[in-house]
């Protein structure tokens, strides 16, 4: 009963409610909340407060789902361990990660993994901010995550695999693109004076750009702000500012309506790693799914 009270309060927290709660349990709603108020008494701490929309955890409760979770996390590999030792090669392979990477990494690896491990099945979380990967690696939702160099990465393990240079997007007539054909060195103030386009607040570019612009004095007030690099770049087309992404998005073949300039001096580059808990147990099946991603990754401990 007690392991129930723990999954009940998890799920509680994730969703922020009651009532999403019950659904992904098969429960009903007052159970839901009878399993949360036995498990306080037991613990002898308010884990949290009513709220219109639902619920906020107390600073008690978000400790205790901290532990919730690396519990959670422990179940899911033993499940995982057993199903190794039985011979089995069914479940899914949960992976949370940015949409440049779910769009131009994964597609030709998932088909790949599908040819030798057809009965799983594969779920892509795709995420905005690295935060938000993290905290599912680290919760044991995701199996592991793919994350920027840019952020931090908490408690779990990083090994970079993937590297980009960062490039201003421009139309073709722009003046600085027939500039840096003679030098191709933009200074920090020759950005910050264009129109930017720029990812949302709190992704790991426009943490980057706001930092360097800060490091120099020069304020960062975009003309537009959102998410995907490939609307970031129709804009600079339809000659609405400039946009910085990295070159992901840009290996592609060439778009003769864009012009895309190298400034990896001022910003740096951009590199991608995995991220996965310390203590998680690697199947088979997922070293390889990891493996057709980056071949030379290798994993010290057991494997299943």
């Amino acid at each position: 009963m007690f392991f129930r009270q723990l999954q009940t309060f998890q799920q509680a927290a994730k969703f922020g409610n009651f009532s999403d709660a019950a659904r992904k349990l098969h429960l009903t709603q007052s159970a839901v909340s009878h399993q949360i108020k036995s498990l306080e008494q037991v613990m002898g701490i308010k884990l949290y407060e009513r709220h219109r929309r639902g619920i906020v955890l107390t600073d008690q409760g978000k400790e205790v789902l901290g532990h919730i979770d690396r519990i959670m996390a422990r179940v899911k590999d033993m499940e995982e361990c057993l199903n190794a030792l039985r011979g089995g090669f069914v479940g899914t392979i949960s992976v949370a990660a940015h949409r440049g990477i779910i769009q131009y990494k994964l597609p030709k690896v998932i088909k790949s993994f599908r040819k030798s491990y057809p009965s799983m099945g594969i779920s892509l979380n795709n995420k905005f901010v690295d935060d938000e990967i993290v905290t599912m690696v680290t919760s044991g939702t995701a199996d592991f995550g793919v994350v920027t160099s840019w952020s931090e990465h908490g408690d779990l393990e990083y090994k970079e695999f993937l590297s980009f240079d960062m490039f201003l997007c421009v139309q073709p007539e722009h003046p600085y693109n027939s500039l840096t054909a003679k030098d191709p060195k933009l200074t920090v103030d020759e950005v910050a004076n264009e129109p930017l386009l720029l990812f949302e607040a709190g992704t790991a570019i426009r943490r980057r750009v706001e930092k360097v612009f800060d490091m120099e004095g020069v304020d960062c007030n975009p003309v537009v702000e959102t998410g995907g690099a490939l609307i970031l770049r129709d804009y600079a087309k339809a000659g609405l500012g400039a946009a910085i992404v990295s070159g992901m998005s840009l290996q592609a073949e060439p778009d003769p309506e864009l012009a895309a300039i190298n400034v990896t001096h001022i910003f740096g580059k951009l590199g991608y790693g995995f991220v996965y808990r310390k203590d998680k147990f690697f199947t088979t099946a997922l070293l390889d799914f990891i493996n057709l991603l980056d071949p030379h990754f290798s994993l010290e401990g057991s494997v299943g």
